[in-house]
């Protein structure tokens, strides 16, 4: 038998023997964590879930609830997962998919495109409004019967009322949900909110009546509150946290993360960036910026002066096939470099990343945390730079004092690393990032 700590805790053993093909030989803490809490079918807390970028939420989530899904004696439990953006719909169910194959549940993301196989990679076609999720080609018809797992945008979300209310909804779960909050619109909040309500019952006890609850509401975020202040907008009942760290409250990072601050005036920046791609030459590189304005001018510059690292670019201003055309050759590397705004800084598990630059300095610490969360992801070691000018270094000092970290931040001037003054200490995290992707 598969031995892992999860195993502990009654595991459904399909789900165990799926984690082993797929090489997940050690939980990561929220992930036990998370098994701990929640695991065994309905409960009378919510729960929200909160862990470093990178830690592996995503599955702390999914296991146990495809666990109580298996469980449900009337075999009409429904999961539905709320996420942001279509791209991170796509990515979670690309996680549910192998678990839920294996307890025989199905997996449906609305409104998902497919690309169409082509030799430039801007070309896509739309399937039917329905397609089930397949680790290869999201190819399976949409069946109105089966929908066991169901994950969708907000904005989608008023149009399966009826659904939600015909059907036994066990478990809702609220990926990025400080996010959710920020974006919710033309009324999405106050039909999650109905959803949720909907699912109370009342019950005769031999005490008085009580509220019951059938289902199960799980929030997870890397910046959620503790006290629960982020979620107050949102019907839960009773939220315990599930942490990955005790009882620390404080905001952690990654221990492989290393962080350098270049200290640089505005006028210097791209030449900077320039200077910074030679240097890290064959990593993958995420640029990340404060507006769709940003983003725009350092790609066409990179694509002007810059040309051989293919750079693509990502926005929230784009449209969604472009969206998913860019992250496809990202993530393929068939590009080594891509420039986003802030819509890229939330989620999205974009592989192999070594650097994150974020060209822009954020104006909250929850968008340092995610922007520098895209790299030195479970387990692994990246390197994050923020370009920082002098007048906004001690907003940007307060910022990393708001974070505890294992490693101490670098600082180092740009106009040492643009004259070829480039400090020891620098450049040996560079060779060693350089010699870790080659191997």
């Amino acid at each position: 038998m598969y031995r892992t700590p999860l195993s502990w805790y009654d595991v459904d053993p399909r789900l165990l023997e799926r984690l082993q093909r797929l090489r997940c030989s050690q939980p990561m803490p929220i992930q036990v964590s998370a098994w701990r809490h929640i695991r065994g079918g309905p409960v009378e807390r919510d729960h929200q879930i909160i862990a470093s970028t990178g830690r592996g939420k995503t599955l702390a989530y999914v296991l146990p609830t495809l666990d109580a899904l298996r469980k449900c004696v009337d075999k009409d439990g429904r999961i539905l997962v709320v996420v942001p953006t279509l791209d991170l719909a796509r990515q979670v169910a690309r996680v549910f998919h192998p678990f839920a194959e294996a307890v025989g549940a199905t997996v449906v993301v609305n409104r998902l495109a497919t690309r169409k196989k082509c030799s430039n990679f801007g070309r896509f076609r739309r399937k039917q409004r329905f397609v089930a999720t397949q680790p290869c080609g999201y190819h399976l018809e949409y069946d109105s019967e089966q929908k066991d797992i169901l994950i969708l945008t907000p904005t989608e979300l008023r149009h399966f009322v009826s659904f939600y209310r015909q059907n036994t909804l066990q478990t809702c779960i609220i990926d990025e949900a400080d996010k959710l909050m920020y974006q919710m619109h033309q009324g999405s909040l106050s039909v999650l909110n109905s959803i949720i309500l909907s699912t109370y019952e009342s019950a005769q006890a031999s005490v008085g009546k009580r509220v019951c609850r059938r289902m199960h509401t799980i929030l997870a975020s890397a910046t959620l509150c503790h006290n629960g202040s982020t979620i107050r907008s949102i019907q839960t009942l009773a939220v315990r946290n599930v942490l990955e760290n005790g009882s620390n409250s404080k905001l952690c990072l990654a221990t492989g993360l290393t962080e350098i601050v270049l200290l640089s005036k505005y006028t210097q920046k791209l030449e900077v960036l320039r200077k910074l791609l030679s240097l890290f030459g064959g990593v993958s590189v995420l640029i990340i910026t404060s507006s769709v304005s940003n983003c725009t001018e350092v790609w066409r510059w990179l694509k002007k002066y810059h040309s051989d690292s293919f750079p693509v670019k990502y926005c929230g201003s784009l449209p969604k096939l472009q969206q998913m055309c860019a992250i496809e050759v990202f993530s393929t590397k068939c590009s080594r470099v891509m420039v986003a705004s802030d819509a890229a800084a939330r989620g999205l598990d974009l592989p192999d990343v070594k650097l994150v630059v974020c060209y822009d300095v954020p104006d909250h610490f929850e968008t340092y945390v995610h922007r520098v969360g895209r790299t030195a992801r479970a387990g692994a070691t990246g390197i994050a730079i923020t370009v920082c000018s002098h007048s906004e270094r001690p907003h940007l000092q307060a910022l990393l004092n708001m974070l505890e970290r294992k490693n101490d931040t670098i600082y180092v001037e740009a106009g040492d690393i643009l004259e070829a003054r480039i400090p020891v200490e620098f450049m040996a995290k560079i060779e060693r990032t350089i010699e870790y992707n080659t191997h």
